[in-house]
């Protein structure tokens, strides 16, 4: 109590000595021991000082209370923050990952740890961990955004399909994860299951540009050309700047026995591309579609 009575006062280094007598007495008080782990924590982090000794100090005292099971998630906060100044990646994952096995639906616990182990070079660990929330939290956006661009980035699709996969039938209103797994079916060539994962979205919400267009490479892929064909048009009409828009469509059409439509779509596509930068991919993409136009 005296040393709380010191911190209050605004003299932390006698509330930390005052504490650390009482922890001499009582090694495993339960008062003392988080109040001056907190204290010696403090000084460690410190953005002038950033004291080694006591960044140490407060390991070993949170290391006591963790094994105790007498910790918050604001212990194991500290403890990631304490490792990470430590260069100790590997002891702020583990607690990193305690911290979610505790708090699974903590967001920022989540993010943490998804940053950590992509800096740490684990990025398919780190989508299973985003996906795995989203599946949960469908509602968080940021995570969910952050988990479509790393699924890309990995072209991860069996992992999400499988991390989705455990959880069953996921809520139709879900439309965000419903958007996520019918790309990852599409991806994965499951076209009867993706088409119905996609059209659940635009039961909720009919305007979405990129759910209509895997939606329409999923009827091409199906064979239902009619409806691939109308929902590629429509797009086009409305992202008249968008090549693969045009690129769909002119596939569709093609496979319809329409040439004239085809050829029409593929020149859009052309000129489109003549509008972008000069190099490798653009000659490469040139040449693949005057490849598709010719007879």
């Amino acid at each position: 109590e005296g040393a709380k009575l010191f911190d209050r006062m605004g003299r932390p280094q006698e509330a930390e000595e005052l504490g650390r007598r009482a922890l001499e007495v009582a090694p495993d008080d339960p008062g003392a021991l988080p109040f001056v782990a907190d204290l010696v924590s403090a000084t460690a982090l410190d953005g002038e000082t950033q004291d080694s000794r006591a960044r140490d100090a407060a390991l070993v005292l949170y290391d006591k209370l963790i094994a105790a099971g007498a910790h918050d998630d604001a212990v194991l906060r500290r403890v990631i923050s304490l490792r990470l100044q430590a260069g100790d990646r590997a002891g702020a994952l583990e607690a990193a990952r305690r911290l979610v096995s505790e708090h699974p639906g903590d967001r920022h616990a989540t993010g943490l740890l998804a940053q950590l182990l992509l800096d740490d070079g684990k990025a398919q660990e780190a989508l299973r961990v985003l996906v795995d929330f989203v599946a949960r939290h469908p509602d968080d956006a940021p995570l969910l955004r952050l988990a479509e661009e790393l699924a890309r980035e990995l072209d991860a699709w069996d992992l999400v399909e499988q991390v989705f996969a455990g959880y069953g039938e996921l809520d139709d209103q879900a439309i965000g994860v419903q958007r996520l797994r019918g790309e990852a079916l599409l991806r994965l060539d499951r076209a009867e299951p993706a088409s119905r994962a996609l059209e659940k979205v635009l039961q909720t919400d009919p305007t979405d540009r990129a759910v209509r267009f895997h939606l329409a490479r999923t009827y091409r892929t199906m064979g239902r050309l009619g409806g691939a064909a109308t929902m590629a048009g429509e797009l086009a009409d409305e992202m008249p700047a968008d090549r693969a828009t045009h690129l769909l469509l002119a596939e569709v059409v093609h496979q319809q026995g329409d040439v004239q439509a085809a050829l029409n779509a593929y020149n859009n596509a052309l000129r489109l591309l003549a509008t972008e930068s000069e190099g490798e991919p653009a000659i490469e993409a040139r040449d693949e579609i005057r490849r598709r136009m010719a007879p």
